[in-house]
């Protein structure tokens, strides 16, 4: 299901349910980003488990 607003969006969600059926929803957005403070170590996040560190610049 496509859904272009908001508003069309539990409307659509109740007839996916009703139907009983696997449903896809395409569901456009628009991507702002929100700029934040401070600095991300990404290796945190792809190896949580490991003892990593590096250099920011």
């Amino acid at each position: 299901m496509r859904n272009s607003s908001a508003e069309e969006l539990l409307p659509a969600l109740k007839a996916a349910i009703v139907s009983g059926k696997p449903t896809v929803f395409d569901v456009p957005v628009i991507n702002n980003p929100t700029p934040t403070t401070g600095h991300w170590n990404i290796l945190d996040i792809y190896s949580p488990d490991k003892h990593m560190s590096h250099v920011a610049t």
